[in-house]
């Protein structure tokens, strides 16, 4: 399986990775076998009901070899809701750890915006957290299902409607 190293991590991660929305126990066979052919780079989310459990059942005593990604829902995004959102993800997952988790709302906002290569965005920050935290918002990609769940939440105004603020 072709791996390329993961942002400036140096971690070499497949480029070719599974998904698990909606996985449920059925796909347990197959992201196994996914496994089985390299494919050792899994995402999840603690929105996919039942997903983290199937994970934790197929990566159980093989959790070195995985690099495992998870989201937190918008709902969870605050500082104290993403400490118990991950720490609930992790013991569904039945780990101590993830590789990669819940870019904050502004980076993921920020991503959004700038996914096209037409669109730049310009966003105020006057303390030097928030910089960071801007900062953060390019060199990774949003997943399809991701880019449906914010179009899904946030849809576009009609003609003659403002657009909101967030």
């Amino acid at each position: 399986m072709l791996t390329r190293d993961f942002g400036s991590t140096g971690v070499k991660v497949p480029v070719i990775g599974q998904g698990t929305w909606q996985i449920g126990k059925n796909g347990l066979e197959a992201l196994r076998a996914g496994i089985d052919l390299g494919m050792t780079h899994i995402d999840t989310a603690e929105m996919y009901t039942g997903s983290e459990e199937v994970i934790a059942d197929a990566i159980r005593g093989i959790r070195k070899k995985i690099f495992l990604v998870s989201k937190v829902v918008p709902s969870n995004a605050s500082y104290k809701g993403t400490l118990r959102a991950c720490d609930t993800s992790l013991k569904r997952l039945a780990t101590d750890y993830l590789d990669v988790y819940g870019k904050t709302p502004r980076q993921v906002a920020l991503n959004f915006l700038t996914r096209r290569k037409s669109l730049f965005a310009i966003p105020k920050a006057s303390k030097v957290d928030h910089v960071r935290e801007n900062g953060g918002g390019t060199g990774w990609e949003l997943t399809e299902d991701d880019l449906n769940l914010i179009e899904a939440a946030f849809p576009p105004p009609g003609k003659n409607e403002p657009l909101e603020v967030i």
